[in-house]
């Protein structure tokens, strides 16, 4: 595609995206239903910026990191959780700038604030890998997802992604322990009108017991 064809199409504006139920807390999680999976999303073309690119950015400005963002011709990004802001001012902010988001990165508890942190130079990559794996411990799934619904209902967004894997170790173990979280994760996002998705790497490629763990 040549770039002046990507940019007439980045430029046009995107759907209105459908606002979420919000689940309660952790502790009242309902029991998951079986309901009918949520309308797909129309297929045309849309290119949007995963915020993370400009993280560092968006940490020294944000209003004007936005603003550039928009002034580039995107109209749709993706959210890393809710900055460590209030998702209301998240929403205040991307509608100032005629910007629509309709995912998030999950960004549990104050992840975001060790991964900026991180990213200023006062984390190494060992520590914050291993806050990121006690971030993600899969005992809580429930709690963080209920906790990315919320931001999504908020900020309007369709999509929760889970973005890679954490574990020192990766093996047939964690494998099964992978494939149970995400299959809860998306019955949670299912039953909140939401669209479960995963962002992966290169680890997810490893062959564990003879094949890819992807497969």
């Amino acid at each position: 595609m040549h770039r002046r064809r990507f940019l007439s199409l980045s430029c046009q504006s995107g759907a209105a995206l459908a606002a979420a139920s919000l689940l309660p807390g952790c502790a009242t999680l309902p029991a998951v239903s079986r309901g009918a999976a949520p309308t797909p999303a129309p297929s045309s073309m849309r290119p949007g910026l995963q915020l993370f690119t400009v993280m560092k950015l968006l940490d020294q400005d944000f209003d004007g990191t936005l603003a550039a963002v928009a002034a580039i011709g995107y109209r749709e990004v993706e959210t890393v959780g809710a900055f460590d802001r209030d998702p209301a001012q998240v929403a205040d902010a991307l509608a100032r700038h005629g910007l629509a988001t309709p995912s998030q990165h999950l960004m549990p508890g104050n992840l975001y604030r060790d991964f900026s942190l991180y990213n200023r130079g006062g984390l190494s990559w060992d520590e914050i890998v291993r806050r990121f794996a006690i971030a993600f411990d899969f005992a809580q799934v429930d709690c963080f997802i209920a906790e990315a619904i919320e931001r999504a209902t908020r900020l309007g967004q369709r999509y929760v992604t889970w973005q890679t894997n954490w574990q020192s170790h990766y093996g047939p173990a964690e494998l099964k322990q992978h494939i149970a979280a995400f299959n809860r994760a998306g019955a949670l996002c299912r039953s909140a009108g939401l669209q479960f998705a995963f962002h992966n790497h290169n680890l997810e490629f490893a062959v564990i017991d003879g094949m890819p763990g992807y497969d």
